[in-house]
């Protein structure tokens, strides 16, 4: 997730997970995918820095995850990262969307507003 593309990461990370992510250590955090469910396996957040930019990514148990949800993330399909906490323990979910990135599928899908 290019740090350019979130909205408010003071919102979703705490000034010390910020300062800890631009240091570069990482953490766990939980993920919920696409069909509401928890995945087992912990995944860890962290911060590579590029030439131009920065992303937060997901990693360790990513494959797994993926392979996990292979049905529902088809090429083009647009989805949505929403972060939230339990216990103060950070957590995400990924949400895939109706309609996908170029438009083709827009006859089975509700507006996006």
């Amino acid at each position: 997730m290019p740090t350019k593309q979130v909205i408010k990461p003071d919102e979703f990370l705490r000034k010390n997970e910020i300062e800890d992510l631009e240091n570069g250590m990482e953490f766990e955090v939980k993920l919920w995918g696409p069909r509401l469910e928890m995945h087992k396996k912990p995944m860890m957040l962290k911060m590579w820095h590029m030439i131009s930019t920065s992303n937060y990514v997901l990693k360790t148990n990513w494959n797994r995850f993926v392979k996990a949800n292979e049905k529902d993330f088809v090429i083009n399909k647009k989805i949505q990262v929403w972060s939230f906490r339990i216990d103060e323990k950070l957590c995400f979910a990924i949400a895939c969307l109706d309609r996908d990135v170029d438009g083709q599928n827009d006859a089975a899908a509700a507006p996006i507003i």
